[in-house]
Order: structure tokens, then sequence, then C-alpha cells
């Protein structure tokens, strides 16, 4: 999970070579810029907060680079959306890891 400028970390490492370790990604409102990274298989959970800037060009950019990904917005919330309402985003990460999306050998 990276949120916000952890991104800039996070975001990288599990897009790096050799990242057979990482099953999933959870992005909230995470930096991350599309140049000089390859495309992930890694499944992708990306939430924003629709008051943040969930399709500005770095959002675009985290869409761009996890091929297998599901985009939430979490309605009315600012930039530290999973404080807005705790119980939507709970429920989507759930989700996420219960297996709301095919894994890297079903893509």
């Amino acid at each position: 999970v990276a949120a916000s400028a952890g991104g800039s970390v996070g975001s990288p490492y599990v897009l790096s070579a050799g990242n057979e370790r990482v099953a999933g990604y959870v992005s909230v409102s995470a930096v991350l810029d599309d140049e000089g990274f390859n495309h992930s298989s890694v499944p992708a959970l990306l939430v924003w907060g629709e008051l943040d800037a969930p399709t500005s060009g770095k959002a675009k950019a985290h869409e761009r680079l996890f091929s297998t990904h599901l985009m939430v917005v979490m309605p009315n919330a600012p930039h530290p959306c999973y404080l807005k309402d705790p119980g939507f985003f709970n429920a989507r990460l759930l989700q996420f890891v219960g297996g709301a999306l095919p894994s890297r050998g079903e893509v």
C-alpha cells in the first residue's frame, strides 16, 4: 500500500524487474510519473478522492502502467480519501484482496 508521496517509493518498487513477490498493489492518491517505467501485470487497486485529482496526468499514469487495475474514486473525498469514509475504503480494499481482479497468470 502506498499513499500520496509514498507512491514515489512504492510504485517504482512494484514496477521494477524482479517483482514476482508482489501479489498486488494498492495506490491511494499516489504520486507517479509514467516515464521510465515498464508496464506491470501486478494487479492494482487505484484509489482517489473525488476532490483530489482522479483525472490528472499522474492518475492516468497509474492506469497506463498497471494493465490489470481497478480504479475507485471515493465520492466527495479529499486527498486522504480513506479518512472521509473508512468503511467504503475498507470494503473496496477487502474486495480487492479477496480477488476482485484476476491474478497475473489469468491476465
